[in-house]
């Protein structure tokens, strides 16, 4: 079961994402909030959460960006996006696992949901390669030579932990972890909490472009 949880300042847009979601049997709402200060405290207990982009003060990306630096459970998708590919890097570039176009069906925003929980994404090609880009031009400054050193003379990782970073470059979802490498989803999870902890790093998505960078195989 997915639980799900929405923040928009709407009472009535929360009634009804709620509404549409809780007729999917493997999906369940398990709260709302209309501001980011009411969402944090609630956020331990789901596993994506829905933020739209009309939360006033930038709430959509600090809300994010929160959850992301602190390492919080749920994975944030941002719903009512515009087509700018500028906005979207930037909610990516903060942490999200993924977005809906304003225009989009509920159907879009099913699969969304149910990409996100199962830690992967769905983009459009002309965001990729924007993401792509945008890697280009990360990888070419300053900062990330010292970070590739850095990576490149870390001895902490075990040798699973390895195997488990080149299948994070790759995409893999949690279940795919656990087929190809025959263990438990259980010690997947662990074992992404731990290459976190040693690398210092917030999420998959930064670990994936961080050893990336440092070149390992």
């Amino acid at each position: 079961m997915i639980r799900v949880f929405i923040v928009d300042e709407v009472r009535l847009t929360c009634d009804m994402l709620t509404a549409v979601l809780k007729e999917k049997s493997d999906i369940e709402v398990v709260g709302w909030a209309t501001t980011v200060d009411e969402a944090i405290p609630q956020l331990s207990e789901c596993d994506v959460v829905l933020v739209t982009t009309t939360l006033s003060k930038d709430g959509a990306y600090e809300l994010t960006y929160i959850v992301t630096k602190n390492n919080l459970p749920p994975k944030v998708l941002i719903i009512g996006m515009t087509e700018s590919r500028e906005a979207i890097i930037r909610y990516i570039e903060a942490g999200a696992a993924g977005y809906v176009h304003r225009q989009d069906a509920v159907d879009r925003l099913l699969a969304n949901i149910r990409a996100a929980y199962n830690d992967e994404a769905i983009v459009s090609p002309g965001i990729a390669a924007a993401i792509m880009a945008r890697l280009a031009q990360l990888a070419s400054s300053p900062m990330t030579a010292l970070l590739r050193e850095e990576l490149a003379d870390s001895n902490e990782l075990t040798k699973r932990e390895r195997e488990v970073l080149n299948l994070i470059k790759q995409n893999f979802s949690n279940r795919e972890f656990a087929s190809y490498l025959t263990i438990e989803i259980g010690t997947v999870k662990n074992h992404v909490h731990n290459i976190l902890e040693k690398l210092s790093l917030n999420s998959r998505r930064d670990t994936a472009i961080y050893w990336s960078m440092a070149g390992r195989n």
